[in-house]
C-alpha cells in the first residue's frame, strides 16, 4: 500500500539535504573538528545515514517490504565488520578525539605506553600524527592513541626539570648551598613553584641529589639543554668533584705467589 505523506516526507528531506544539508553540516562539524580532512568525512558519514534513511522512508512508503532489506544488509554489514575490525577500530576512536579533544594540532604529547612523545601534526580519523624530537613522523592508529595514556606537555604553564647529582659524602651540605645559590640567580628558573634540593639516595661512592626546578613551558627544552653543564660548572668552581664508583678486577685463573 502506498503511503502518500511518507512520499512526500522522504522527497522533502531529500530536497532539504541536498539544498541545505551539506553547507549546515559542515559549518557545524568545523565548530568541534579542527582537520578540515576529518571534517570532511564526517560530513559525507552524516550526508549518507541521512540520505539512506530517507531511501528506507521512501520505500517503505512505495510498499517495499524494507525488513527484507534491512536483514539482507545486516548479514552483509556483519561479514564487512570482521573483515575490517581495525578500520572501525580506528575510525571510532578517531570520532571519540575528535569530540572529546584532548590534543590539538601543535600540542607536544607523550604517549605512555607507547614510549613516543612529539608535536602534533595532524589529526585524521583513523590516525593520529606525531613529529618526533629527532624530525621523524609517527603516525600513530587512533585506537592506540585513544586507549594509551597521553601526557600533553602543552597544556601546563611550567615544567619541571629533575636532575641529579652525585657528589662526595663530605660535600652533601656544601653542594646543596651550590645549587640552592645557582637556583636563584638563574633568571630561567622560577621562584614559584620553588626549587628543590634534597638528598634522594645513597651510594657505595657517594650521596646522590636531586635538584627539582621550574621553568616556563615555551623555556622548557632551552633550559634543559644547557643547565647541567651550568651545575658542573658551579660545582668545579666550589671545588666539589663528583664522585664515580672504582672497580679491582681479580683474575682468578692468576696463580697466587708464594710468600717467603
Amino acid at each position: 500500500m502506498i503511503n502518500a505523506l511518507g512520499i512526500g516526507v522522504a522527497i522533502v528531506g531529500f530536497v532539504l539535504l541536498k539544498v541545505f544539508g551539506e553547507n549546515t553540516l559542515r559549518s557545524m562539524i568545523l565548530r568541534h573538528v579542527q582537520n578540515e580532512e576529518s571534517a570532511e568525512v564526517l560530513v559525507r558519514i552524516t550526508l549518507y545515514t541521512l540520505y539512506t534513511l530517507f531511501a528506507l522512508v521512501l520505500l517503505s512508503s512505495l510498499g517495499v517490504s524494507v525488513q527484507s532489506l534491512l536483514m539482507t544488509g545486516g548479514l552483509v554489514t556483519l561479514a564487512i565488520s570482521f573483515a575490517a575490525q581495525t578500520i572501525v577500530s580506528n575510525g571510532i576512536s578517531g570520532l571519540f578525539l575528535m569530540i572529546e579533544r584532548p590534543v590539538k594540532i601543535g600540542d607536544y604529547v607523550e604517549v605512555k605506553n607507547a614510549n613516543v612523545r612529539g608535536t602534533v601534526v595532524s589529526i585524521s580519523l583513523f590516525s593520529t600524527a606525531l613529529r618526533l624530537d629527532n624530525g621523524e613522523l609517527a603516525r600513530i592508529p587512533n585506537s592506540t592513541f585513544f586507549s594509551d595514556i597521553i601526557v600533553n606537555k602543552s597544556k601546563a604553564l611550567a615544567r619541571r626539570i629533575e636532575i641529579d647529582i652525585t657528589v662526595d659524602y663530605n660535600d652533601v651540605n656544601k653542594a646543596i648551598e651550590v645549587l640552592r645559590r645557582y637556583a636563584e640567580r638563574d633568571p630561567e628558573i622560577l621562584a614559584e613553584p620553588r626549587p628543590e634540593i634534597f638528598v634522594l639516595n645513597y651510594a657505595d661512592y657517594g650521596v646522590t641529589l636531586r635538584m627539582n626546578v621550574w621553568v616556563v613551558r615555551q623555556k622548557w627544552y632551552e633550559v634543559f639543554k644547557r643547565i647541567k653543564g651550568n651545575i658542573l660548572e658551579e660545582l668545579n668552581k666550589a671545588s666539589i668533584s663528583l664522585p664515580y664508583p672504582t672497580y679491582i678486577i681479580i683474575n682468578s685463573d692468576q696463580k697466587q705467589q708464594p710468600t717467603s
